[in-house]
């Protein structure tokens, strides 16, 4: 009978071996994965409150949205006007001029933040205003 070599022997079962551990490894994870997909779609535990804490925090919530204003749409006015609209809604106004041969001097091309944006009462408003000319700052 012929003798088989120890290291063959080993290889031969130490490969299967890994194999299954690493599809174990491999189960366990997926199986993580998913169980964590659904607790964040049905998370398990509540915070629950009690009625004083609940009425305090929605009327925190509610002094917290007043502090909160809608950014009026500016573009197309000319910079008086958009300064003036701003201001009348109590915003801080920044105005950059930026070249553009294709609008009319004054108009106000673009604005940061945007048209509808919810922000702090008082933030500041940039326009971006045309002008004929640019003074570019020294650097």
């Amino acid at each position: 009978m012929k003798k088989r070599n120890p290291v063959l022997r080993i290889i031969t079962i130490a490969i299967p071996l890994m194999l299954l551990i690493a599809l174990a490894v491999a189960v366990y994870a997926i199986l993580n994965l998913i169980e964590d997909k659904d607790n964040e779609l049905n998370p398990s535990t509540e915070i629950e409150s009690t009625s004083d804490e609940a009425s305090s925090s929605d009327n925190q919530t509610a002094a917290d949205k007043a502090n909160y204003v809608r950014v009026p749409n500016v573009i197309g006015l000319q910079r008086e006007e958009a300064e003036e609209l701003l201001k009348a809604e109590r915003f801080e106004v920044q105005v950059f001029e930026i070249a553009n041969n294709n609008f009319e001097i004054g108009e106000v091309r673009e604005q940061d933040p945007s048209n509808g944006s919810e922000v702090v009462s008082g933030s500041t408003v940039k326009i971006y205003v045309v002008s004929d000319s640019v003074t570019i700052p020294k650097v």
